[in-house]
């Protein structure tokens, strides 16, 4: 991996974005009124479109790297992460329930390097991790607009749902990679 000239792929660019960005999703969310939520919802819906897009472009412009196969994840993380913050102190949810998800990821943040150190793999996002990621961001947005209970309940819980079944792939992928017979898998091409 040349960190030098994959920072500078675009993919790579909108995941380091999501990343530097985040924090200033967090004072958004300070922002009184209606005006205020248009101003976080039309900012985090770029950071959002920053996930759909890197994915895609890494893929049209031939940019794959090992270095995005990082980023994208982390940058998902970060931005979860700030925001679920956020919504502790600006909408009353549960610090308890956001524990969860940011150990979780950390958990799955450790174990990953775990493995690209000493199987020199990485482990990329599942599906059940997307969609998570993708109904946990539908969730902060209508948190942020405040007028939909139920539906922004049942977004919350099914991102929670697909977040158990993405931690119960994640510990099977785990294990089958940490145990002696994963010598026999094949280790990801640099692209």
């Amino acid at each position: 991996m040349s960190f030098r000239s994959d920072i500078l792929k675009v993919p790579n660019l909108l995941s380091l974005s999501r990343i530097v960005l985040a924090p200033a999703a967090f004072y958004l969310f300070q922002i009184p009124g209606m005006e205020g939520k248009l101003i976080c919802i039309v900012f985090l819906g770029m950071l959002f479109l920053t996930d759909l897009f890197d994915g895609i472009l890494a893929r049209k412009l031939d940019q794959k790297s090992e270095l995005g196969r990082i980023l994208d994840p982390l940058g998902d993380k970060v931005l979860v992460a700030v925001l679920f913050i956020a919504l502790i102190f600006y909408r009353g949810v549960p610090w308890w329930l956001v524990a969860i998800i940011l150990v979780r990821d950390l958990v799955i943040l450790v174990a990953g390097l775990y493995i690209k150190k000493t199987r020199n793999m990485i482990i990329e996002s599942n599906i059940w991790g997307k969609l998570s990621t993708t109904f946990l961001m539908l969730t902060v947005i209508l948190l942020i607009i405040e007028d939909f209970p139920y539906i922004t309940w049942g977004l919350f819980a099914a991102g929670l749902l697909f977040l158990l079944i993405s931690s119960i792939t994640y510990l099977v992928i785990f294990i089958k990679t940490v145990s002696p017979a994963s010598s026999r898998l094949k280790k990801p091409q640099r692209s």
